[in-house]
């Protein structure tokens, strides 16, 4: 299974919108956050681990993570960057591994250098947002059309071909 590291912080100050309530609301925009992601995944073959600083007493209080989530914060003495960069130096396998963080020079570089994918925070939400669009599309087209439809409308657009099975 594709794992998905992703700096939390970093990702909730590349959005405009989680970024103006982080300083008032942590606990719900990390929240927020997390039906975000949980979405994201719903119909994808991966794990996400969420990253935060512990400066704030860490806590998800409301939601039930989905068991593809998984949130950490980070212990004292280390920052979610130290941590993070400690997970992806331990991965047996880097190439099935994603790390998501604006920070190149402390999190992207070494990601890189041992076969770990980089994305920048902004390139990940522009990701999110895109498939929100497709799945939002979806769910507004008609799952099918019923015979009596189809019916009126060769009826309306009749042209002289017959397209019955018979015919």
């Amino acid at each position: 299974m594709h794992k998905i590291i992703i700096d939390g912080y970093n990702l909730i100050y590349a959005h405009p919108e989680l970024k103006k309530k982080i300083e008032s609301e942590a606990e719900n925009v990390r929240e927020t956050l997390i039906s975000i992601l949980a979405e994201y995944i719903r119909t994808r073959k991966e794990k996400l681990i969420l990253v935060f600083d512990s400066a704030e007493s860490g806590v998800v209080h409301k939601l039930s993570l989905p068991s593809r989530i998984e949130v950490i914060f980070s212990r004292p003495g280390l920052t979610a960057d130290q941590m993070i960069v400690k997970m992806i130096q331990s991965e047996s396998e880097p190439r099935k591994v994603t790390v998501v963080s604006s920070d190149y020079k402390d999190i992207g570089a070494v990601a890189n250098s041992l076969g770990v994918e980089h994305l920048f925070s902004e390139a990940f939400w522009e990701i999110i947002l895109k498939e929100r669009k497709v799945a939002k599309k979806e769910e507004e087209k008609p799952s099918s059309v019923s015979e009596s439809e189809v019916e009126y409308w060769l009826k309306e657009f009749q042209t002289g071909t017959d397209y019955s099975e018979d015919g």
